[in-house]
């Protein structure tokens, strides 16, 4: 009688265990998962030599529920270049497959290219000035303001992006 008492308290504890395990497992594999990918996709980027004559000065990226609202996961990485006053041969150089990892189906691994020159911001390859502000013209506004440090040269922003589905990360809520 004992002895069944015991089966069955095992059997009740690792019913328990099994259950907690099922329901904290993916709150823990999640965060671990989107490191994962932000990891490779920010070293792949970091792979990408800067073009001739010019000088990259900063990379840093960013994850989680970044910009628009809903469930969702926003992966951002921004490398800035310094160099030459060439849009045409920064846009063209850009447009190469550098083997970016893509993080997630809605990644593209050829960035958006902005200029910041003096108080104005461009688009590279898009003949579109961005007066003082990018408010109106991109979802990075803050990521990339970050990055502007006043220099005489201009600064080219290559800005690679992804969006992925949420999941039991906090980050993405």
């Amino acid at each position: 009688m004992k002895s069944e008492m015991k089966k069955i308290l095992l059997i009740i504890k690792i019913i328990f265990s099994l259950a907690v395990a099922l329901i904290v497992l993916p709150f823990i594999a999640a965060p671990i998962r989107h490191d994962y990918k932000m990891h490779r996709f920010d070293a792949s980027i970091k792979k990408i030599p800067a073009p001739d004559g010019y000088e990259k000065i900063a990379q840093k990226n960013w994850f989680g529920l970044l910009w628009a609202c809903g469930n969702h996961a926003d992966y951002l990485v921004i490398a800035v270049f310094r160099g030459a006053d060439d849009d045409s041969f920064v846009y063209d150089y850009f447009q190469k497959d550098f083997g970016v990892y893509c993080p997630e189906e809605k990644s593209d691994s050829i960035p958006i290219i902005f200029k910041h020159r003096g108080e104005k911001w461009y688009y590279v390859g898009k003949n579109e000035t961005v007066e003082d502000s990018m408010s109106d013209s991109a979802s990075f506004d803050s990521y990339i303001k970050s990055f502007a440090v006043e220099i005489p040269e201009p600064l080219y922003f290559a800005v690679y992006s992804a969006q992925g589905e949420a999941d039991f990360d906090f980050r993405t809520h």
